[in-house]
């Protein structure tokens, strides 16, 4: 397990040197895009799909799906989901 660097937390961090650490971090991740993982990342190969998929996920990205009281929608959209799978 990586030990947390604690250093990280003791300053503040523009929206620029956060989004720099998040992506250097990130370059270091396998392609998700490149047909070359296999059952870790589902990727559709259509760009408009993924656009949707990124939009969906700034949408809900934010909700607690583990508070369905508060969220609703988590769980309508889970069982929407779960129903088109099932008649497919």
């Amino acid at each position: 397990m990586q030990e947390i660097n604690r250093d990280f937390f003791a300053k503040s961090y523009s929206e620029g040197e956060i989004v720099r650490k998040l992506k250097k971090c990130a370059s270091e991740d396998a392609e998700p895009h490149s047909g070359r993982l296999f059952g870790i990342a589902f990727e559709a190969g259509l760009d408009d799909m993924r656009e949707i998929a990124h939009r969906v996920l700034t949408t809900f990205g934010d909700r607690n799906i583990l508070d369905f009281l508060e969220f609703p929608s988590a769980t309508k959209s889970k069982t929407d989901i779960v129903d088109v799978a099932r008649k497919n």
